[in-house]
Parts: structure tokens; C-alpha cells; sequence
């Protein structure tokens, strides 16, 4: 970050923190990105349940083929 930059980044910054309103606004923001990321982490866990769940189900499917297909070989004569 050049010298340009960080001076751009503090000026904005004092400004919205010396401007009550414009203090809330941001306040308000950063809740309701919070807000959001938590929503879309239980939504990500969620998700990783159901993946984790739907796959040890297609195991086991394939596991019970696998088995069936074994005891027809075994029962052939």
C-alpha cells in the first residue's frame, strides 16, 4: 500500500467516524455482512452434512451391489 493510499484510507476513515450518521451506516454494514457470513456458514454446514450423508449412502449402495453380485457368483454352478 504506497503513502497515497494509506492517506486516502485514514482521511476516509476520519471522515466517517467524525459524521455520526455516516459512523451508524458503516456500523449497520459491517452487522449486516456478519449477518450474512453466519447465515452462509450454517448454509455451508448444512451443504457439507448432506454431501457427507449422501455419499456414505451411495457407499453403501455400491457396498449391497457389490455383495448381491458376489452371491450370484457363488451360487452359479
Amino acid at each position: 500500500m504506497t503513502q497515497m493510499q494509506k492517506f486516502h484510507a485514514l482521511t476516509t476513515a476520519s471522515t466517517i467516524l467524525l459524521d455520526s450518521l455516516r459512523c451508524l451506516a458503516l456500523d449497520a454494514q459491517l452487522r449486516l455482512q456478519a449477518a450474512k457470513k453466519q447465515h452462509f456458514a450454517a448454509f455451508d454446514n448444512k451443504h457439507k452434512t448432506m454431501v457427507t450423508d449422501l455419499e456414505e449412502r451411495e457407499r453403501e449402495f455400491k457396498r449391497s451391489r457389490m455383495a448381491s453380485e458376489q452371491e450370484k457368483v457363488a451360487r452359479a454352478p
